[in-house]
């Protein structure tokens, strides 16, 4: 009979064993979270691709990377979680770990999804909240190169160019210019061009007010 209860206590639900399993469990999944945090923040919030999101994409791109990030830091937890404080059987203590561990990886699960709804919303506010964009004059210097999409521009010119675009760190900016201004009258819709930010001055101009 002792020997019964000495197995149950090492195979059991609450047993030591079942402890390093679930922190085995949550080592490797703050591996992967990390991992992805790691390519959300080299790939969508610290490159160039942040410049072509909207205000509200970018937004949730950056509560996405917060929330994988917590979502990490509490898998990482979970997986160091060892022993509480007190006294108590070997069992006891084995079922309070795991007690403990299975309510910390549950708020990381939980803050995992919210990460991941949060990247999935990026796309569709991108598309459905697009950014208006700002009204610029832009003054090209003397040793700007001519533009091959727009010959008949000249050195100052009025434009529209996308928040993200004109507070970025990119040295090509695209500018949306009448195509009027850039000698074709046939043409409807705007034409974009891309102006070295260093061979150029850029003037944001105040909104107006209706």
């Amino acid at each position: 009979m002792g020997s019964t209860g000495q197995q149950q206590e090492s195979t059991g639900g609450g047993s030591p064993s079942t402890a390093e399993r679930y922190r085995d469990r949550s080592r490797s999944a703050a591996t992967l979270l990390a991992t992805a945090t790691g390519a959300l923040t080299a790939g969508l919030l610290f490159s160039s691709i942040k410049n072509d999101l909207s205000v509200s994409a970018q937004s949730s791109a950056y509560v996405s990377w917060v929330l994988f990030v917590i979502s990490s830091c509490l898998y990482l937890w979970a997986s160091l979680y060892a022993k509480p404080v007190g006294k108590g059987s070997t069992s006891d203590f084995a079922t309070v770990i795991v007690d403990k561990i299975r309510l910390i990886t549950t708020w990381g699960s939980v803050s995992g999804a919210l990460a991941a709804a949060a990247l999935l919303a990026v796309p569709p506010l991108n598309i459905l909240t697009p950014d208006a964009g700002r009204d610029v004059v832009v003054e090209l210097g003397n040793d700007a190169p001519r533009l091959a999409e727009c010959p008949a521009i000249g050195k100052s010119f009025n434009a529209v160019v996308a928040l993200g675009n004109l507070r970025g760190a990119s040295d090509l900016v695209p500018f949306r210019v009448a195509p009027t201004d850039c000698g074709n009258s046939e043409r409807s819709e705007a034409v974009t061009i891309y102006v070295d930010r260093t061979k150029a001055m850029i003037v944001e101009l105040p909104e107006s007010k209706d």
